[in-house]
C-alpha cells in the first residue's frame, strides 16, 4: 500500500535527488528510489531497479567531471505524487567543453521515495554541446 504524501514531502523528495545527483552521493541516491523504481531517461531503454539505477547515473556522470542539474521550477502535484522539474543541466566535458542543457523531469513519488523518474531534453542540442564526450 502506498502513503499519500504532501506537497512540501515530495518537494523534500526532490530535494534529496537533486543533492544526490549534484553531489555524486550514490548511497543518497540509491535511498532516494524505491527499490522497484524505474528510470527512462532521453531516448533510452528503461532502468529498473536501485542497483541498475545508479550505476546509470554513475557512467553519465563519468562523462561530465563538472556537472549541476538546477533545479528551475518545480510544480509538484496537489496530492504530492507527483513532480515535474524543469532543469538546467550545465557541466563540462571530459574535453573541457562546457555545456547548457534545458531538461524536463517528471518524478512519481510514494511513502517518501521515487517510483519513476522519466527525462526529457532535446537529444539533438545535448548531442551539439557533447560531441566532444569520452566514455
Amino acid at each position: 500500500m502506498t502513503t499519500a504524501m504532501s506537497t512540501s514531502a515530495a518537494e523534500d523528495v526532490i530535494v534529496a535527488y537533486f543533492e544526490a545527483i549534484n553531489g555524486e552521493d550514490w548511497a543518497a541516491l540509491q535511498q532516494v528510489y524505491a527499490t522497484d523504481a524505474v528510470v527512462s531517461p532521453p531516448g533510452g531503454e528503461p532502468i529498473r531497479g536501485r542497483p541498475a539505477i545508479v550505476a546509470w547515473y554513475q557512467a553519465v556522470f563519468r562523462r561530465f567531471p563538472d556537472h549541476t542539474d538546477t533545479p528551475v521550477r518545480t510544480i509538484v502535484a496537489a496530492d504530492g505524487g507527483a513532480a515535474a522539474v524543469e532543469i538546467e543541466f550545465t557541466g563540462r566535458t571530459t574535453a573541457g567543453r562546457q555545456f547548457a542543457v534545458t531538461a524536463v523531469d517528471i518524478f512519481d513519488i510514494a511513502d517518501g521515495r521515487i517510483t519513476a523518474m522519466r527525462s526529457w531534453l532535446d537529444t539533438a542540442a545535448f548531442a551539439a554541446a557533447t560531441q566532444d564526450v569520452t566514455p
